[in-house]
């Protein structure tokens, strides 16, 4: 059985995706500076990392899919031999 592993992220991608996170998270909170309360600020930067991993959640899903599909296409090409 072949064993799945989570992709590997480069150090520059992850450098980059952090720094977006950052200022995305700098710029909602200058932008709502005086009429967001301290709940809405967390909740804001809780539900923009619930998207990001929902999106990597599903492209997760995705490999594995593919992954399984190619896993059967080859055990029915073996069976065949």
């Amino acid at each position: 059985m072949k064993v799945h592993k989570i992709p590997q992220i480069s150090l520059v991608t992850l450098t980059k995706k952090v720094i977006d996170f950052i200022n995305t998270c700098r710029l909602y909170l200058r932008l709502n500076r005086g009429k967001a309360t301290e709940t809405d600020r967390i909740v804001y930067i809780l539900r923009y990392v619930q998207r990001l991993a929902e999106v990597w959640k599903n492209n997760i899903i995705e490999e594995l899919k593919t992954s399984i599909q190619e896993f059967t296409i080859v055990n029915k090409l073996y069976d065949k031999i």
